[in-house]
């Protein structure tokens, strides 16, 4: 192959790397993503950091759940930009009776 051939095919080479780690790059600091909560009753949209997950993300919102509270998706899920995330409450009663 001639020296022309394989410049070319090196640069082809180094250009698709690039485009490809381009497309992968991490979440910048600074960029955020709008999300809809619905908890107790109302829905909102806020604006998070990218990369939150549902817990930073209520957190964010001023929203703090209880220990059995349930969120849809779970609590640990990375958001995305329009995702939605749906906080159900969950109370634990306990009562006795006499027989």
């Amino acid at each position: 192959m001639n020296r022309l051939g394989l410049r070319l095919g090196l640069i082809a080479a180094i250009l698709l790397a690039s485009s490809l780690m381009a497309s992968c790059r991490s979440p910048q600091i600074g960029e955020e993503i709008n999300i809809t909560i619905t908890a107790d009753g109302v829905t909102r949209e806020f604006n998070v950091p990218t990369g939150s997950t549902v817990s930073q993300a209520l957190q964010t919102a001023g929203i703090l759940p209880g220990s059995l509270d349930k969120t849809e998706p779970p609590f640990y899920t990375l958001l995305s930009d329009g995702d939605t995330i749906i906080l159900t409450r969950v109370a634990e009663e306990f009562s006795t009776e006499e027989v």
